[in-house]
């Protein structure tokens, strides 16, 4: 029987398969607490970027195994809320707005 990598073969580099998407981070849940119940839950963290305006945060573990459990689980409870947990994509720039109006604007 030959082994099989797990690794999905979409992720472009080793960075991709350790970034994760967490939704519903309310105001309440401040890093030092998301790193504990997440690193409690899946693995070690090893950073964490918590963007308030969209209420959400982006995890990234040390370990690819502590990014498949949570990826496999797919949620977490964050102060009895459950919250979505999805791989996290870089951002497609050519998608962003850059330029507001202003053709002296470069963007």
């Amino acid at each position: 029987m030959a082994i099989r990598n797990s690794t999905p073969q979409y992720y472009n580099n080793v960075q991709d398969w350790r970034r994760i998407y967490v939704g519903a981070v309310t105001n309440d849940i401040d890093e030092r607490t998301l790193r504990k119940v997440i690193g409690k839950a899946f693995g070690r963290v090893t950073s964490i970027e918590v963007v308030r305006a969209r209420s959400c945060a982006f995890v990234e573990f040390g370990y690819q195994e502590a990014f498949q459990r949570a990826i496999k689980q797919g949620f977490i409870y964050l102060n009895g809320v459950r919250a979505k947990i999805k791989m996290a994509h870089k951002p497609n720039k050519s998608k962003r707005f850059y330029n507001s109006g202003n053709d002296n604007v470069e963007g």
